[in-house]
């Protein structure tokens, strides 16, 4: 089976946050952009993951109603530590699952 380049590489995978969970869609960044993210800190967290993702699914408002994805529900998402740190474990668990598929 050939290898395939893709401009712009992505995922999906399943975000668990304590009893509730969603899914998130991913590009994959390149090593040296990878690098330039400082992790330690939660600035440095939430600008990995505002270039990481692309797209969120599943999320639910007031009433349970579905919230599109935008710019506006990410940065309330990246607000919450807890929401934030299972987005980061959601990709690198995607991340590597995808890679051991290909």
């Amino acid at each position: 089976m050939a290898f395939k380049i893709a401009t712009e590489r992505r995922f999906s995978a399943p975000v668990q946050v304590r009893s509730d969970d969603f899914t998130a869609h991913y590009r994959v960044l390149p090593d040296e952009t990878i690098a330039g993210f400082d992790f330690n800190t939660a600035e440095g967290q939430r600008d990995f993951l505002r270039a990481s993702i692309a797209d969120l699914e599943d999320v639910l408002g007031e009433g349970d109603a579905p919230l599109a994805y935008s710019a506006q529900l990410l940065e309330q998402l990246l607000g919450f530590s807890d929401v934030r740190l299972a987005l980061m474990r959601s990709y690198n668990r995607g991340y590597f699952e995808a890679k051991a598929g290909n």
